[in-house]
């Protein structure tokens, strides 16, 4: 079912659980067995099968809290930084520019991950890995010009 309803559902559901435990959460990867429990079953378009919220931001507030959050943004969003940054800095070279196309997909995908589940997560992190090298072959380059 790809309605509105269950959509709407799992963000409801996530906000519920998140204000309940704001700072910790609820666990790393508990949101699917509470959005299948007999407590949200008369939510609009829900299953009663465990289901990832797919709102990935949502999903690591629920469970993490926003220490778990604020982590994970800074993680996240500094790597896209340090890659934009780099594709500034040296915008000819052929790190530059795979900086640039790594920054520019992985923003495209950090967008993507308001609508998806979380489980698509192991990809975050490889992005977040290759923006950061990105960066640092920048540097490499730049430092063996000077």
């Amino acid at each position: 079912d790809r309605s509105l309803m269950r959509r709407l559902s799992y963000n409801l559901i996530g906000l519920d659980l998140w204000s309940r435990a704001p700072i910790l959460g609820v666990g790393p990867g508990i949101f699917p067995e509470l959005y299948a429990g007999d407590e949200f079953r008369w939510y609009p378009g829900r299953q009663p099968e465990p289901r990832q919220l797919h709102n990935a931001y949502l999903e690591v507030a629920v469970e993490t809290g926003i220490v778990g959050i604020a982590l994970f943004l800074a993680a996240t969003f500094g790597a896209l930084a340090l890659a934009l940054g780099a594709a500034r800095a040296a915008p000819d070279s052929p790190e530059g520019r795979l900086a640039r196309a790594l920054g520019v997909g992985f923003a495209a995908f950090l967008f993507a991950s308001l609508f998806m589940p979380n489980e698509d997560n192991k990809y975050m992190w490889i992005l977040v890995a290759l923006c950061a090298k990105a960066a640092w072959l920048v540097r490499v380059r730049q430092e063996a010009e000077r």
